[in-house]
């Protein structure tokens, strides 16, 4: 069940906690997986362009995007472009990129990103 709430001219939508994806493809399983994993009040973002932010964390204002592999550059790039939009529109302190590995930091529009491979997350939740 989602339910919608309109903000600074964007869509926000609430992922209730029994909200299951049917969709195929291991993005959207990764998806699935880590939003059983967080216990707080999630969010999705559409950015005014028209980018979504997987995840966003409203208590603890961290954004997450989830990429099966961040190997091809047309991948990285969609993924730093939602997270560069979102980090303009929304009040964020910190984000993440969970992968297929970790990576070296980085810094997108002032804000720190971390890059983790999902299963080592899972593993420090």
């Amino acid at each position: 069940m989602k339910t919608g709430k309109r903000c600074w001219g964007s869509k926000w939508l609430r992922r209730e906690n029994t909200c299951l994806h049917l969709g195929t493809g291991p993005d959207r399983a990764q998806e699935d997986i880590l939003h059983r994993q967080l216990s707080q009040e999630i969010y999705y973002y559409n950015t005014p362009g028209g980018y979504k932010a997987d995840f966003y964390l409203a208590k603890t204002q961290q954004l997450i995007q989830v990429a099966q592999s961040l190997d091809a550059q047309v991948i990285r790039e969609r993924e730093l472009r939602a997270l560069a939009e979102a980090v303009q529109s929304v009040k964020v302190k910190e984000a993440l990129i969970l992968s297929d590995r970790n990576e070296e930091s980085l810094e997108v529009n002032g804000v720190p990103v971390e890059v983790h491979s999902v299963s080592e997350w899972l593993l420090t939740q």
